[in-house]
């Protein structure tokens, strides 16, 4: 990111201008033109101008204050340790399995063979049943990178541009990656989202609809997101409108925070 020196005083001018104009002689000048006892045909096309000629040099303005503010701040790294993640994920796993299965067992008794979709699946082979499990497992996977994705999409400047999938080797641990800074609430919000949509949401349908498959679904995918779950508890006492990035190589995040200049100490 090109950001201007702080000494950098023929720049900063120009950004002053631009904000001016941005702020005052701009919107002064449209508004002057809506006083003018002009006909509708020509006011709304030149306070449209008008309008947008306020806005460009405003959005700049906004966009170099940012980054430059950006610029200057202090940065502090948040990760996780996958190995532990991962274990983790395993007692998480059992914790859930148990907890869920009680419930199940408390309202519905033991399961029959129809609340395993035993009427869908008795004219299907056991090779075919595999591989149709094996088939969803990957796709589940696959939607709660997606999910990360979109969400962090939806909070990014440069939307799906700025977001990045992959697969660390090391740990067979796939990932999605936000290449722009968002706030700590935006974050958390894209870290959790696919518990939400792929694990609680099927979990708490399960009761209802009598359908161990979206039982186990849920249980699975809650416990996929054991390594979200930890991130965000980790980021938990944090700001919500500190600035975030997404690590590039790790497990976790990189916090900006304002940094104090010792002239103001």
């Amino acid at each position: 990111m090109n950001i201007i020196s702080k000494d950098d005083n023929l720049a900063w001018g120009c950004y002053l201008v631009l904000g001016v104009l941005a702020f005052t002689i701009i919107p002064a000048m449209t508004w002057y033109v809506l006083l003018l006892n002009i006909p509708a045909y020509a006011a709304v096309p030149l306070s449209t101008i008008g309008a947008i000629a306020a806005l460009v040099p405003l959005s700049t303005f906004i966009f170099y204050v940012i980054n430059y503010s950006f610029r200057y701040m202090k940065q502090r790294k948040a990760t996780i340790n996958l190995a532990w993640a991962n274990v983790f994920a395993l007692i998480f796993f059992t914790f859930v399995a148990l907890i869920s299965s009680a419930t199940w067992y408390v309202l519905w008794g033991t399961p029959s063979f129809e609340d395993f979709g035993g009427s869908l699946l008795k004219d299907v082979n056991p090779l075919g049943a595999a591989v149709l499990v094996f088939v969803l497992l990957v796709a589940g996977i696959v939607a709660h990178e997606l999910i990360h994705g979109i969400t962090w999409a939806c909070f990014a400047k440069h939307g799906f541009r700025s977001i990045r999938f992959g697969v660390m080797w090391a740990m067979l641990t796939p990932y999605c990656h936000c290449k722009e800074p968002l706030t700590m609430q935006h974050y958390r919000i894209g870290g959790l989202m696919p518990l939400i949509i792929l694990g609680l949401l099927p979990l708490l349908l399960a009761y209802p609809l009598k359908s161990v498959p979206l039982l186990q679904w849920g249980i699975i995918f809650v416990t996929s997101a054991a390594g979200d779950i930890l991130m965000v508890w980790k980021l938990r006492k944090e700001p919500a409108s500190l600035l975030v990035q997404d690590h590039p190589k790790e497990a976790g995040c990189i916090i900006f925070e304002p940094e104090v200049e010792e002239d103001a100490i």
